[in-house]
């Protein structure tokens, strides 16, 4: 049902759904617009680095 969604067709200009999982993608659809903005602003693609501290369990590891 929810795989069908297409973020490209939210409305942004909306208040955000109260409900789960329409919420989520409502902030997937604003947080996509948000990176093609800075994309544009910086000239690339915008890349990030995560760093954990503590329990191992927290971290992916590639084997």
């Amino acid at each position: 049902m929810y795989n069908e969604i297409d973020v490209t067709k939210i409305n942004l200009t909306s208040v955000p759904p109260s409900e789960e999982p329409d919420r989520q993608y409502y902030y997937m659809a604003k947080c996509r617009t948000y990176v093609k903005q800075l994309e544009e602003r910086l000239g690339h693609t915008p890349t990030y680095f995560t760093q954990t501290f503590g329990c191992q369990m927290n971290a992916v590891h590639g084997i």
